[in-house]
């Protein structure tokens, strides 16, 4: 029933080609005028939160509800009452499956009759010396962490394979502590100086 997402870089000299399908994420950490490492999102979830992906999978024939909404618990009233402790999922119109929190997805054949595709999104970055990492995370870093805060982790390190772990090691404690169960915490941390030399 279920497929997978996916987050990829393809490096071409200075440029750095990112497409995405679903809620894993690419980030940037790059330098601002102040010496500050910043965020810069290279890649955009693909779920129910977005209107824009919201109204293509609803167009597909997609119901979106949450999991309370399936079992009848809670009705939100629009779109903006959605929650990350209950997010907006993809269903088929007549069964409660297969509830897919992402609006693409890779080999997912059930939900793909209901709009969730694997046609990735696209962005180009060119890379300059104010560049500094990019970080390649699935959905379980990006529950408890935004972009800012991976961001500031992966700041403090030496080098990616200590930084790739700080960001699993922090994830996973945000779970334990927030949920009763984690989800899929993959984390890949390049560091872009050593890309553009």
């Amino acid at each position: 029933l279920s497929g997978t997402t996916c987050v990829t870089a393809w490096f071409q000299g200075s440029l750095v080609h990112v497409a995405n399908c679903g809620d894993s994420r690419a980030v940037l950490g790059t330098t601002d005028q102040k010496g500050k490492v910043i965020a810069v999102d290279l890649s955009h979830d693909q779920t129910p939160f977005r209107e824009d992906e919201r109204r293509r999978v609803t167009q597909a024939g997609a119901r979106i509800m949450t999991s309370r909404e399936k079992d009848g618990e809670v009705v939100h009233k629009s779109p903006e009452d959605y929650t990350a402790d209950d997010p907006p999922r993809c269903y088929l119109q007549k069964h409660k499956l297969p509830g897919t929190a992402f609006t693409r997805s890779i080999g997912d054949a059930i939900a793909e009759r209901i709009g969730v595709i694997p046609t990735p999104e696209v962005m180009v970055h060119r890379l300059t010396d104010a560049d500094r990492f990019l970080i390649l995370a699935s959905d379980g870093v990006w529950e408890f962490i935004s972009s800012q805060e991976a961001v500031d982790l992966v700041a403090e390190c030496e080098n990616p394979y200590e930084a790739a772990y700080k960001l699993i090691e922090v994830a996973w404690r945000l779970w334990l502590e927030f949920d009763t169960r984690t989800d899929d915490i993959t984390v890949v941390v390049i560091f872009t100086h050593v890309i553009r030399k």
